[in-house]
């Protein structure tokens, strides 16, 4: 009767365990699923009209994310930067911006190190019979800086929601010569960066008035609480939107085996990195500036970091940050709901250390040295970048070329990338997500 007593006992702490971690479970499964579909469609060669049927879940639900990464970010940094003091929010406002600047060139050294280990391991590869894609002429420094400050600053802040300003030249050929003209446009995607700042400016703005503002500053607490329960709504769907965007990522790789063996040792040396950044770098972060054990937070953000890895979109995490920071780390709520929402905006470690050894990746593959100039321009250029990195998938291939122009390498077919750019690219967002 005991040992009876003590397996019903164990069985329902086990489905206590469950029920409590059920979109935890839920979000392992349906990776679980998503993997073994796509390899069975892939290896069946199932007809690509029925597939669509299959991704396109996934493909409602990241546009179901992408809807809401406004109102999360605009919402909740101004509920959040009204109910503290100006003080409080300028002070606020500079640790964050430079933990993640440092965190950034952390996490570029580390990518530095890793491409460093991969050109020593590895060959040039002189047989360029494949078509090699120009990226156009070299931006300059100048072009580049001028990009982030008017991002930074929109002039239609109603028009900074859908686009992005971007300089581009183009090659125009006359009679006698051919030359590039520079000309800024404006490119489909969200500046979120900009949002982010206005939406500073409008939570500071209503911080000092004080009273004057109080019906504005609760107004916003009440949209923000509506917008994270129409979140954690969408959160409820998110393993079929998750199975269905791993089976659409494995089914688009044209030679998944052949692709794993031709930059398997890229790949290798990328998680290695990632982990290396991760469970040493930042875990001796957190012990020297909380004194406190790195792994409860690990174990803490566990679901927040599987939850990015699947759905690739550092927005869904916020709102179980928001709780875990509030509810199992006892963090003051309005601390949590300021510094998560503009953390994940402008934290991107694990893309810095992709983006630093992708480019010596390249530039390996397709024969061109690096000097130590170039890698110094790398480590800058990405630690900079990757400050407004935009928060939605396959984001960091266009910070690649970017960086890549910066030093003079616009020879490229960066296709190679794309075969193994679905992981390392979940991976990135994971790490994201530890710190």
């Amino acid at each position: 009767m005991s040992s009876d007593y003590v397996e019903v006992k164990r069985f329902n702490k086990i489905i206590k365990h469950l029920k409590t971690h059920w979109l935890l479970v839920s979000i392992l499964v349906s990776i679980l699923i998503g993997f073994s579909i796509g390899i069975g469609l892939k290896s069946g060669q199932v007809d690509k009209r029925i597939v669509e049927w299959l991704t396109l879940p996934g493909n409602l639900f990241i546009r179901s994310l992408e809807m809401l990464i406004v109102p999360v970010v605009f919402v909740g940094v101004v509920a959040a930067t009204g109910s503290l003091s100006a003080k409080s929010n300028l002070k606020i406002t500079l640790i964050c911006v430079g933990l993640c600047f440092l965190t950034h060139v952390l996490a570029t050294i580390v990518g530095l190190f890793g491409s460093l280990i991969l050109i020593s391991l590895s060959s040039k590869n002189t047989d360029s019979t494949g078509k090699i894609e120009s990226v156009g002429k070299q931006k300059t420094a100048y072009d580049i800086i001028a990009d982030i400050l008017k991002n930074l600053i929109p002039k239609n802040i109603i028009k900074a929601t859908t686009n992005q300003e971007l300089t581009r030249y183009y090659l125009v050929n006359s009679t006698n010569s051919s030359e590039y003209v520079r000309k800024v446009e404006y490119i489909e995607g969200t500046n979120i960066l900009g949002v982010l700042i206005f939406a500073l400016l409008i939570g500071l703005s209503a911080s000092v008035l004080e009273k004057k503002a109080e019906l504005f500053r609760e107004f916003f607490r009440s949209c923000n609480d509506v917008v994270i329960l129409v979140l954690r709504w969408l959160i409820l769907v998110a393993p079929i939107g998750i199975a269905s965007l791993i089976i659409e990522a494995i089914y688009d790789v044209d030679d998944l085996g052949e692709s794993f063996k031709q930059i398997g040792l890229f790949t290798g040396l990328c998680i290695v990195s990632l982990l290396v950044y991760g469970f040493f770098v930042l875990a001796l972060m957190v012990f020297v500036f909380t004194r406190k054990n790195p792994l409860k937070y690990y174990i803490s953000f566990m679901e927040p970091m599987l939850l990015a890895f699947a759905s690739t979109s550092g927005a869904v995490c916020i709102h179980k940050s928001i709780d875990i920071c509030e509810n199992e780390l006892e963090i003051d709520s309005r601390m949590a709901r300021f510094t998560i929402p503009f953390y994940t905006t402008l934290q991107a470690d694990g893309s810095s250390i992709f983006i630093v050894m992708a480019c010596a990746f390249l530039s390996n593959y397709f024969g061109f040295e690096l000097t130590a100039g170039d890698y110094i321009v790398i480590i800058i250029m990405t630690s900079i970048l990757c400050l407004c990195l935009p928060s939605v998938p396959s984001s960091s291939i266009v910070t690649i070329l970017v960086v890549l122009n910066a030093i003079n390498f616009t020879q490229v077919n960066i296709a190679i990338l794309y075969t193994v750019e679905w992981l390392l690219d979940r991976l990135n967002l994971f790490m994201n997500k530890n710190f």
